[in-house]
């Protein structure tokens, strides 16, 4: 009997999707699209990040709708999350940071960030360069493996110091 609780736990946990008289409801992500940060707008990363996280999040069993007005814009029990953040530096040398938000209480709840070797001051043979379809893709993983595993949209502190008030975004 045991064994079956847990497996039918682990089916809601993997699966998010919740039935509302007889029919299945995909949880929301609001998505505020990036924003440049000192730097010129760079519309092939905007779209590309966007079109990565859409594919993820609907893998992952979420619909994702974008929201260009921002946090304040989203009405309460519109969406189970909202993801948003900045870019900044030039095409070479790109930093992206990311935070993940509770829609209800207007708070971030986590957050990440990722730079460019580059960026880092690290040089890379051009063969060893990443397409920026692929960066998008993978950084579009990483976010949907913070909202996956944070249901209850639990504060994250040592992410967000970490990735969003130790960065140059915060201060």
């Amino acid at each position: 009997m045991r064994r079956w609780s847990f497996a039918a736990a682990g089916l809601l946990f993997l699966h998010p999707l919740w039935s509302v008289q007889g029919e299945s409801v995909r949880p929301v992500v609001a998505y505020i699209p990036l924003q440049p940060l000192e730097t010129t707008p760079d519309a092939h990363l905007e779209s590309v990040f966007e079109a990565a996280l859409r594919q993820r999040l609907g893998q992952a069993g979420y619909v994702l709708t974008t929201r260009p007005e921002g946090l304040a814009r989203i009405s309460r029990g519109e969406a189970r999350f909202a993801v948003g953040g900045y870019y900044s530096g030039t095409a070479a040398r790109r930093s992206m940071y990311l935070q993940i938000f509770d829609p209800d209480r207007r708070i971030v709840i986590d957050a990440l960030h990722w730079q460019s070797p580059e960026a880092m001051g690290i040089v890379l043979p051009a063969e060893e360069k990443d397409d920026p379809a692929v960066l998008a893709d993978r950084l579009a993983s990483r976010l949907i493996l913070r909202i996956t595993t944070n249901p209850n949209r639990r504060e994250r502190p040592e992410n967000i110091q970490e990735h969003l008030t130790g960065t140059p975004i915060f201060g």
